[in-house]
């Protein structure tokens, strides 16, 4: 026979208390996870329409918006294909742009590309621009594909 209090030969010991230090533990992370979580949301509420209006904004320009001309597309003397011009702004408001000029040789092969900037132009400004892709030596002679985007950057 035992004692009363005492714990019966053979049987379970006394308990120990860990499983409710694990459970504080468990509930302090959940708390810190869950305000981490709603400063995230809360962040993304504040930048996230900045964020997809700059993306909005690197669309591809409307033909009216911009006047292109190219003064030089083709091979410098070393090889090297180049392209340069200028671009007036004709959107009715202060806007930058950029230029994606790919270069393809005289086969139609796609040698490459590359983007140039024509930073934020007042309506009626005109700004010069440049481009230069080293690479793959072209197969008889360059032409260029130049696509206008409206550039986030200003």
């Amino acid at each position: 026979m035992t004692a009363p209090g005492q714990p019966y030969p053979g049987g379970p010991g006394p308990q120990s208390s860990n499983s409710s230090g694990c459970l504080k533990w468990g509930l302090i992370g959940g708390g810190v996870l869950l305000v981490l979580a709603l400063l995230a949301v809360g962040l993304l509420a504040v930048v996230g329409p900045s964020i997809l209006e700059a993306i909005d904004n690197e669309r591809i320009a409307d033909l009216a918006d911009y006047d292109l001309t190219t003064e030089h597309c083709g091979l410098d003397e070393t090889g090297t294909a180049t392209a340069n011009g200028s671009l007036t702004n004709t959107s009715g408001k202060a806007q930058g742009f950029k230029l994606m000029v790919r270069f393809i040789d005289g086969n139609g092969t796609l040698i490459g590309g590359t983007s140039a900037f024509v930073d934020k132009l007042d309506q009626g400004q005109k700004g010069t621009w440049s481009a230069i892709y080293i690479g793959r030596d072209p197969a008889a002679g360059v032409r260029c594909d130049i696509e206008v985007r409206y550039s986030i950057i200003d």
